[in-house]
């Protein structure tokens, strides 16, 4: 340890930092990426990148505002001090999270469409462990690779063999196909017809041990099951895209994979791409993230897809339900609640924990012993080692209003942490048994509290059953916006995965989005070279579980569904694939969304068969275009159809009706006729720019819409003046402002002439509008 006081730094600098920053700057470890006092970090900024890099950052990836680099250590509270940094975060260790599964969401359906669709011509990423690229899944029909690129992030450069040039800064190394073809080529001793370099990437875990995660990840994703093996024939084991092209990047800690993402995107350039993360933590250089979207690794692949077409990522929820290491309490104001721990025997790890809330509480911490030995309390803006008799030390870092202060969708929303690390004595052993955390509520005011503990070590503290939480349990950065998160189910029995991790994130939006297969999933094997009996002897394939396997299902469903329409958003390639869910065995339409399932389960068929064909023609899997000739029913009705939750024929009727009605007076017409001039401009706003798409989701639109179609069918229904306590006039006076500032002269002019006329409709009757003429 060194003599350095955090509390010496001003609170407003502190903030910024997280605690495995602070950590270091103590002189202990932090459990981070950090290597001869040389921090990863990751750094949300506005302004200029310059003044960044005059203090010390090596900028490496620059996504709007967020950026990875490193810092010397004795340099990173001057960048802190910089007004145009919000925060700072230490990149941390990431962990990894066909036959029957692929008949099972109807892919195999897709596969045989006329004509077919098989991912051809689309990219799947996989960012995860690496790819054996040897197997002959990942091959064409002329025995060429499909592997475009592998970036392996682990490995150092030697001669003929060079970091990306996509990626300012990086590091690692990068095979391109014709290296992984020359490679094939001398190792099954023929005589290659391309020059390369000799790939040594492997497929391995942090320590370098044979792992095979990736390479059964990319299988369900985009094997192409040619492999004989397990006594099976050829194109048995048969993935979800398998004739699509292939980008790997073995990625080992957070600002590595939003690298990667960024990475894929570049080298995919104009062609459609989705990229599958088996990967997460809930664990944050020290600290534990706050489950709310708003760590920098998620909004920069928030910022990646926004505004794109032909993109989406596609990430596993965790695995997390049954580890006991969340818990959650409300604490009343001026009062007090306790959380019991258990510490397990022989624990000689750094145990990190974090505690989340918001609003107006404010909570004091302290912390007793198993003997009943209690230290604290720690007030907030105050961090503080608590020393105990048996010498273990525990750093608490209370910190009030965290960067960055909003929520994914840019409003205000303060968040407050208290960030605990554990750390042994010198007998090597932290005290077992149960500890007990207490939180006081000082201020007057009802809080909710979250609490994580970090999977840091081999033997990691749990909450006891009482007070366990199986609930918001989504490993990061599966709890950003724009990221299509997966659990897991059972597709034999139709029961959830009883380990999947659950949500809704802290600040209240449903994830995980979907559910797929992922137990007992069969997929490539890595290894596996074959003898002298014929290949199907051999196990090119082994089954496993795990969300890391779900993700993927639904992943080449996403690589499917653009090689129907490369054109959408990753909004409406959400909105397809829910749309196209099934309702779990049990439950009903009004049980969704859940917590547990998302929208439902994985139908590959119903995902594609809703995806909108693009303009002028059929797609692969032919279209949904036509209906009534009607003014408002034009080109972006079906993609509408998914943006408003309807199915599209019940959406088609629903609007021509309305269109009838409205054609029945003249302040009718006006409105149709401003819808079927404006239409496609305020969809496109909707589904490209994050702040539209967010007041719009405000103001309960899409619930409105909903409204305004079925009193089409009884114009005397009076359309709601509240939808979920919200005032609806005052959310749609909201959204015209927006309106007014992202679009057109036209579109603004018509609001500014019109708007009034068109909030009177909220609380009336559409049958009013004849009273009107």
């Amino acid at each position: 340890m060194t003599d350095f006081d955090p509390n010496s730094i001003e609170h407003d600098v502190r903030k910024k930092l997280d605690t495995g920053i602070i950590l270091e700057l103590m002189g202990m470890t932090s459990g981070g990426e950090v290597k001869e006092n040389i921090l990863n970090v990751m750094v949300v900024y506005t302004g200029d990148i310059n003044a960044l890099k005059a203090v010390g950052l090596q900028v490496g990836v620059d996504a709007q505002g967020v950026v990875s680099g490193k810092i010397v250590l004795d340099k990173v509270i001057d960048l802190a001090r910089l007004e145009i940094v919000e925060k700072i975060d230490l990149s941390y260790p990431i962990k990894t999270e066909l036959d029957g599964s692929v008949p099972a969401v109807q892919a195999d359906q897709v596969h045989n469409m006329d004509p077919s669709l098989t991912g051809e011509g689309i990219i799947v990423g996989i960012i995860d462990t690496g790819i054996d690229f040897m197997h002959k899944s990942f091959r064409d029909d002329d025995g060429k690779t499909r592997i475009l690129r592998i970036w392996d992030q682990s490995l150092t450069a030697q001669s003929e063999e060079s970091a990306p040039s996509e990626i300012s800064g990086a590091s690692g190394v990068e095979y391109t196909s014709d290296d992984i073809d020359f490679t094939i080529d001398t190792n099954e001793g023929g005589t290659s017809s391309v020059s390369g370099t000799t790939v040594r990437h492997r497929d391995s875990n942090s320590n370098g041990d044979p792992s095979g995660h990736g390479t059964h990840v990319a299988g369900i994703a985009a094997g192409d099951g040619s492999q004989p093996g397990n006594c099976r024939g050829g194109d048995t084991y048969v993935g979800l895209a398998p004739k699509a092209d292939i980008i790997v990047v073995k990625a080992s800690n957070t600002s590595g994979i939003a690298d990667a993402v960024s990475y894929i995107f570049a080298v995919a350039d104009t062609t459609p791409c989705v990229i599958n993360i088996s990967l997460g933590s809930n664990f944050d250089g020290g600290a534990i993230g706050s489950h709310d979207g708003t760590r920098a690794d998620e909004q920069r692949i928030d910022n990646e897809l926004g505004g794109t077409e032909g993109r989406a990522v596609v990430k596993s929820a965790g695995n997390s339900a049954n580890d006991k290491r969340h818990a959650s309490v409300t604490v009343a104001a001026n009062d007090s609640e306790s959380w019991t721990f258990t510490v397990p025997a022989g624990d000689t790890d750094a145990n990190s924990m974090g505690i989340w809330y918001s609003g107006a509480g404010r909570l004091d911490f302290s912390l007793t012993d198993r003997n009943g030995n209690t230290e604290g309390p720690v007030s907030p803006g105050n961090t503080l080692t608590l020393n105990f008799p048996d010498g273990t030390n525990v750093v608490v870092n209370s910190q009030l209003n965290r960067p960055p202060g909003q929520d994914v969708f840019g409003d205000p929303r303060n968040m407050h942490s208290v960030d605990i690390r554990m750390l042994p004595p010198g007998s090597g052993n932290i005290l077992a048994g149960n500890w007990e955390i207490e939180l006081e509520e000082t201020s007057g005011n009802e809080t909710d509290v979250h609490c994580w503990i970090g999977d840091t070590g081999d033997k990691v503290p749990f909450f006891v059953e009482a007070d366990r939480d199986k609930s918001t349990t989504l490993t990061m950065p599966g709890t950003g916006a724009n990221i299509i998160t997966v659990a897991a189910y059972n597709h034999e029995s139709g029961d959830i995965a009883d380990f999947s991790s659950r949500g809704p994130t802290i600040d209240g939006r449903q994830k995980p989005d979907i559910t797929a297969p992922g137990i007992a999933i069969a997929a490539p094997k890595i290894l596996e070279s074959g003898g002298i009996c014929s290949d199907c002897c051999y196990s090119f394939y082994i089954d496993k579980r795990g969300t890391s396997m779900a993700a993927p299902h639904v992943t080449g469903t996403v690589a499917l569904m653009l090689q129907k329409n490369s054109e959408i958003s990753f909004r409406l390639i959400r909105r397809f694939l829910e749309n196209g869910a099934k309702i779990p065995s049990g439950l009903s339409d009004s049980d969704m969304p859940s917590p547990v399932w998302g929208k439902g389960i994985l139908n590959s068929l119903n995902a594609v068969t809703e995806t909108i064909s693009p303009p002028g023609g059929g797609g692969g899997g032919g279209g949904g275009g036509g209906g009534p000739s009607a003014p408002i029913l034009e080109s972006p009705v079906y993609a509408m159809s998914g943006l408003f939750n309807w199915p599209y024929t019940d959406f088609k009727k629903a609007l021509h009706l309305l269109n009838v009605r409205l054609n029945e007076s003249k302040k009718g017409v006006l409105l149709s006729a401003l819808i079927s001039i404006h239409f496609d401009e305020i969809f496109h706003l909707i589904s490209t720019n994050k702040r539209v798409a967010t007041i719009w989701q405000r103001c309960m639109g899409p619930s409105f819409v909903q409204y305004l179609l079925r009193t089409a069918q009884n114009p005397n229904t009076k359309l709601p003046k509240n939808l979920s306590t919200r005032d609806v006039r005052k959310g749609f006076d909201r959204f015209f402002e927006v309106l007014k500032k992202y679009g057109s002269e036209s579109l603004k002019s018509d609001i500014t002439r019109h708007a009034s006329f068109v909030c009177s409709l909220v609380g009336n009757r559409l049958s009013s509008l004849n009273l009107q003429d």
